[in-house]
């Protein structure tokens, strides 16, 4: 009797504890910078003549777009990318708002395989 009291005890003191383990403060934001890196030769293909896309995180839809340049140097460039914008909340949708490229360089060996042509 004496251990399963004890045990009693434990096991509700364990849950208390991961309850208040698990007790979170809930912020909101109005929006979120997203940061979403592409390695070399894993590029998307956007269309500069429509450079709509949409990310899919988890099953969730992210609509974003970016200016038909970017696009144009996304399909020529060798190296890899981080595409980056403002993750709002919309009318029950996410889109990615102001998305745009920053490049990152060719790894050193595929830049000299490309000089040595």
């Amino acid at each position: 009797m004496k251990l399963i009291d004890t045990l009693d005890d434990f096991l509700a003191s364990l849950t208390t504890r991961i309850e208040r383990r698990w007790e979170m403060k809930r912020v909101d934001v109005t929006s979120a910078k997203l940061s979403v890196i592409f390695s070399e030769g894993k590029l998307p293909a956007i269309d500069p003549d429509d450079p709509e896309f949409v990310l899919i995180l988890g099953g969730l839809e992210i609509h974003g777009k970016v200016n038909p340049k970017a696009a144009r140097k996304l399909a020529q460039h060798c190296g890899g990318a981080v595409l980056q914008g403002k993750l709002v909340a919309e009318g029950g949708k996410l889109d990615l708002l102001d998305a745009g490229f920053t490049w990152i360089d060719p790894k050193a060996e595929a830049a000299r395989e490309d000089g040595a042509k």
